[in-house]
């Protein structure tokens, strides 16, 4: 089973690669004239996987490896410059290729090392998480966070190629491959509402997917994001849909320390700005209510009451180092947020894909969202 798509983002062009067979990354990485591999790993990873796949290329290429604990605790400048150090260390030069195995927090820090390296070296993700395989490479956003927020320090890089072995995700728990479903969801709802009767039949929360529905979420996943990106490669016009509900998620993810996943987040992100976009007139209430049906039919409701740890005034704090901030003039006391005026339809106005909300608007659709989670549980 093998399929391959073209990624297109503004004038670059990468492959990626969907199978159940790593050898045939061998020879990929051998089209590409890569005389050594540098793998970082995720040390969460299983330890037989990574020695099968270091044989497997160690008998052509010349391969070292190193194994790091990441998460968003550490996704930051410091973990950027212990690894570029220590594959310095480790004789990478800039003939060499980094390979990034692992979730998308990995690929974000190895990805801004590669970028870094010698001004770029050539980069290969072979991502081993739902989210990462279905969002985070099918970008050139390469970044991590700071003590003020998410992703505030980072480039655009592009990776040389993705290769995603699907045999991985066979040891994912379902609460992170169903996490990993909530970028597919927000993509149906903000891009590509078209799909969503079909995608809703086929989700379920027992994590019980072929390969070829996983590979219908990743073809849906490339079309939504390739088909705006391919013109916006630095998201900054009709790419910026792609952060509809990240304003919030980020901010809960970022207050939680990783606790709660990125999907999660994003989950509860999509809720609260779906319910802000409906307060401001534009969403009506059955559209809002898609989201919320979407959500619970992946099974993570139930994850999302953990987040009522935290105040409004505590989420609404970090919002206000978002990175959105600077794209509208902004006023005290709001925070500028990517809205929906419909299903697969933006807000824009005057030239602006962003919107600024006021806090009493984010409060009340922040209590709606708790109130309507509730009767889910």
């Amino acid at each position: 089973m093998f399929h391959e798509y073209k990624i297109r983002i503004g004038g670059y062009e990468y492959p990626y690669y969907l199978s159940y067979n790593t050898e045939i990354l061998i020879g990929k990485l051998r089209a590409l004239g890569v005389c050594s591999v540098f793998i970082v790993y995720d040390n969460s990873i299983n330890k037989d996987y990574i020695t099968s796949l270091k044989n497997l290329l160690m008998g052509e290429i010349k391969c070292e490896s190193v194994g790091i604990s990441v998460g968003e605790h550490n996704k930051n400048i410091d973990k950027v410059r212990e690894i570029s150090e220590y594959l310095l260390e480790c004789g990478i030069d800039r003939k060499s290729c980094i390979v990034a195995l692992g979730g998308g927090v990995l690929g974000n820090i190895v990805g801004l090392v590669a970028g870094l390296l010698f001004r770029g070296i050539r980069l290969v993700h072979i991502p081993t998480t739902v989210m990462a395989a279905t969002d985070s490479v099918l970008s050139l956003k390469q970044a991590v966070n700071t003590k003020f927020g998410k992703n505030l320090l980072g480039m655009f890089y592009k990776p040389e190629m993705v290769f995603t072995d699907y045999s991985c995700f066979k040891s994912l728990s379902k609460r992170d491959y169903n996490a990993g479903l909530v970028e597919l969801i927000k993509n149906l709802v903000s891009v590509i509402p078209e799909h969503i009767d079909e995608v809703y039949g086929i989700l379920n929360d027992r994590v019980e997917y072929t390969f070829e529905e996983f590979n219908l979420f990743l073809d849906l996943s490339i079309r939504a994001k390739c088909g705006l990106l391919i013109n916006d490669m630095y998201e900054k016009k009709d790419g910026l849909v792609f952060e509809y509900g990240h304003t919030v998620g980020h901010a809960v993810e970022f207050l939680s320390r990783g606790e709660i996943r990125h999907g999660e987040g994003v989950a509860f992100g999509l809720m609260v700005e779906s319910e802000i976009s409906r307060e401001l007139g534009y969403l009506k209430e059955e559209e809002v209510d898609i989201h919320y049906k979407l959500i619970n039919k992946i099974g993570i409701i139930d994850q999302l009451t953990r987040i009522n740890t935290y105040s409004e005034e505590e989420i609404w704090n970090v919002m206000k180092y978002d990175n959105k901030r600077g794209y509208c003039e902004e006023n005290e006391g709001t925070v500028p947020m990517v809205l929906l005026k419909s299903l697969g339809e933006c807000y824009v106005e005057n030239g602006s894909y962003v919107k600024l909300v006021q806090e009493d608007i984010f409060k009340i659709s922040v209590n709606r969202v708790f109130n309507r989670i509730s009767d889910f549980t």
